[in-house]
């Protein structure tokens, strides 16, 4: 027969891995901003509306955010989604991924410069294409498949 889950006690916990991840991350202190600061991040980064009121919920453990703003709360603060919903237990099936990245498109003038960044991040620096030609200073145009 198995054990009815505390759900206070999964809240408490969790609540206990965001002040421990906002404090290695360098978020300010409790009663300096820490609210504001978190729900700044989170418009900033990914233009996710969040209230302080609602942060303030997720660091005294009332409730867990949902698991779209974990997601992007664990990469604000530098930690693996698991481990900050589950605790270390999940950290043993965490996989190496790449950071997250904001979730919305770029806009069509950073699109090329993203793209020549992901090329030079897998390829290790510079990439040219032929002798006196490459692609670490991007012209600005965009390539079109139709026209070629």
């Amino acid at each position: 027969m198995t054990q009815p889950v505390d759900s206070a006690a999964l809240k408490a916990a969790f609540a206990a891995r965001l002040l421990q991840a906002c404090d290695a991350a360098g978020v300010p202190p409790r009663h300096r901003g820490r609210l504001r600061w978190i729900r700044d991040e989170m418009q900033r980064r990914f233009n996710e509306q969040v209230t302080v009121e609602g942060v303030r919920k997720w660091l005294s453990g009332e409730v867990f955010p949902r698991p779209g703003k974990l997601t992007m709360l664990a990469a604000i603060l530098g930690v693996a989604p698991g481990w900050l919903s589950n605790g270390p237990s999940a950290t043993a099936v965490e996989e190496k991924t790449a950071p997250f990245r904001h979730a919305k498109p770029p806009a069509e003038a950073d699109r090329g410069r993203l793209i020549l960044d992901r090329i030079r991040e897998r390829l290790g620096g510079t990439v040219t294409i032929m002798p006196g030609v490459d692609l670490t200073e991007p012209t600005g145009e965009i390539w079109d498949a139709e026209r070629d």
